[in-house]
């Protein structure tokens, strides 16, 4: 057996019709291999590459001009291939833009709703405010009225003090003995004929102050001059004769509750010295505040003259 030549692996053979053999690069000649079959035969077998057995180099060029006629078709193959999958992707991309604009109408939608709610309780609050100026307004005009309708209130309870004040005038003897209208009082009391003329006057004062001033009394008093009483419930306390000091203590407290409502505190253990309390401090409602004005003068020249002692 001849010698072989040698080719590089995966080496495309050319065997042609001139006795020539044509690698991918190279070019040999066969006839000094003996017989051309056999020895490409044993080339084929030898070197395990692929051989093409071509008359003419023109064969070789029909077949690469074929080849190029085939590669087109694969390149529009891929292409066709890559426009299907392109247009699948354009395709979904497209549903997925739909999906996306709708859910974009509908956000708009919804901001819209949100506007218009936000535009219906800007106007509801509006209304508010506008009704919440005309309730105010409505107020301080009532407030206003308030404030005449108490100073006239005032007025009149203080015209109808003083003129209780001109009808049954108190005053003081002596730290024990009071008067009203003329009639001694003197702790401690006695059952006379006087003190219960006396008692029954000052039971028809307070009923009337309890009117005027339309504040409740503790116990129901019986107005009927010399012969006057307290009643507590089913009992009845006389304000004459034996058994008067139950009905003087009822009587006490009744004054003790008038003082109390109006806020004047009285340092007179007389009732009559009470009733004259409360009707200068009903009369004259600024005199606690020039009495308690006096009250830190005169503390204040108290502690002045102690230092300088």
């Amino acid at each position: 057996m001849k010698s072989i030549p040698s080719f590089p692996p995966n080496c495309i053979l050319l065997q042609l019709s001139d006795s020539r053999i044509y690698g991918s690069r190279d070019e040999y000649n066969s006839g000094a291999f003996g017989e051309r079959e056999n020895e490409i035969s044993e080339v084929g077998e030898t070197t395990g590459h692929h051989k093409y057995e071509r008359k003419t180099m023109k064969d070789v060029e029909g077949d690469a001009k074929n080849q190029t006629q085939l590669e087109p078709r694969d390149v529009q193959k891929e292409l066709r291939a890559q426009y299907l999958t392109l247009k699948k992707e354009v395709h979904h991309a497209k549903q997925h833009l739909k999906i996306e604009e709708r859910k974009l109408k509908e956000e708009e939608k919804d901001g819209e709703d949100l506007q218009q709610e936000i535009k219906e309780a800007s106007e509801a609050v509006e209304l508010v405010r506008t009704q919440t100026e005309k309730v105010s307004q409505l107020l301080s005009h009532r407030q206003n009225q308030l404030k005449s309708t108490t100073f006239l209130l005032q007025t009149r309870q203080i015209t109808l003090l003083n003129s209780l004040r001109s009808f049954f005038p108190i005053e003081k003897v002596s730290a024990q003995t009071w008067t009203i209208n003329g009639l001694n009082l003197t702790k401690p009391y006695d059952e006379s004929e006087e003190a219960g003329s006396a008692w029954g006057l000052v039971v028809h004062l307070l009923t009337m102050l309890s009117k005027y001033l339309d504040i409740p009394l503790r116990y129901k008093l019986l107005s009927n001059s010399s012969r006057s009483a307290i009643q507590d419930g089913s009992r009845i306390y006389p304000l004459f004769g034996r058994g008067f000091n139950d009905g003087v203590r009822c009587l006490t407290v009744c004054v003790e509750g008038l003082l109390r409502a109006r806020d004047i505190v009285s340092k007179e253990e007389h009732v009559l010295g009470k009733i004259g309390e409360l009707l200068v401090g009903t009369c004259d409602p600024r005199r606690k505040e020039r009495e308690k004005s006096r009250e830190v003068r005169r503390k204040k020249t108290e502690q002045v003259e102690a230092m300088f002692r």
